[in-house]
């Protein structure tokens, strides 16, 4: 299988408060890079298109080892396809700085007639364009069960033109940052992110509001927390971030 690997410098938009890195901005890199790797395959692109097809996310599990690129710093950013199993292809990413793999992420996207809106099941055609055997083993990723114990914060935004992508619904980079802006700053000065696991339920558009509540879990040193997005009394996403004390 084949990795599409680019090199980047961080720009100033895509930089924290604290010249760092942004976990949203390294998520919209992913998104770049994919991207890329799909316009670098002219006849598989074709295909695609030729039958109305195309990938739909449906979850991320990232890991970051902590470390942050500032603004300025090169970075390179890969993705390979792992294995396909019926309707479903899982997809690999790293992001490497200074020669050191610092995010790893692991997602499944789900093949969809985008005129029926229907799943469609992946043929060896496609498995070959991907250059994958079809032998390979899916990966495995963890519910996002949702603990509602201890609720920590609940905000609400509504989905703007700018929030909308070339699908015509919220990019999926866009719910990681609700997510992120919904919580006390005293998370941000206590702990570091380390893992986010995210799934995607429904989609959202433009002028929609939506409810993103946490959940909070302590244990020592470590702080987990669930999240839910709802539309309607509807939930849209769940996910889970852990993070460790500074």
């Amino acid at each position: 299988m084949k990795r599409e690997t680019e090199t980047y410098r961080v720009k100033y938009h895509e930089i924290d408060k604290n010249w760092k890195l942004s976990i949203n901005s390294v998520l919209n890199y992913f998104n770049d890079v994919v991207t890329l790797e799909n316009y670098n395959n002219p006849e598989r692109r074709k295909y695609l298109q030729d039958n109305c097809l195309n990938w739909l996310l449906l979850k991320w599990h990232i890991r970051l080892n902590g470390q942050q690129p500032i603004f300025g710093d090169k970075i390179t950013v890969s993705t390979w396809p792992h294995s396909m199993d019926r309707y479903y292809a899982y997809r690999k990413f790293d992001l490497a700085f200074n020669n050191e793999t610092i995010v790893h992420a692991s997602s499944l996207w789900l093949l969809i007639d985008i005129m029926k809106k229907k799943p469609v099941r992946i043929n060896k055609k496609l498995i070959e364009f991907y250059q994958l055997s079809g032998e390979e083993k899916p990966i495995i990723f963890a519910s996002n069960k949702i603990n509602k114990s201890n609720k920590s914060s609940h905000n609400e935004f509504i989905a703007f033109d700018s929030d909308i992508d070339t699908n015509k619904h919220v990019n999926n980079a866009v719910y990681l940052r609700w997510i992120l802006d919904s919580l006390p700053e005293k998370i941000y000065r206590d702990y570091s992110l380390n893992e986010i696991s995210i799934s995607y339920k429904k989609e959202v558009l433009k002028n929609e509001h939506v409810l993103v509540e946490s959940y909070f879990e302590k244990d020592n040193h470590k702080l987990k927390l669930y999240h839910e997005i709802q539309k309607n009394n509807q939930t849209v996403v769940t996910a889970s971030t852990s993070w460790n004390k500074t």
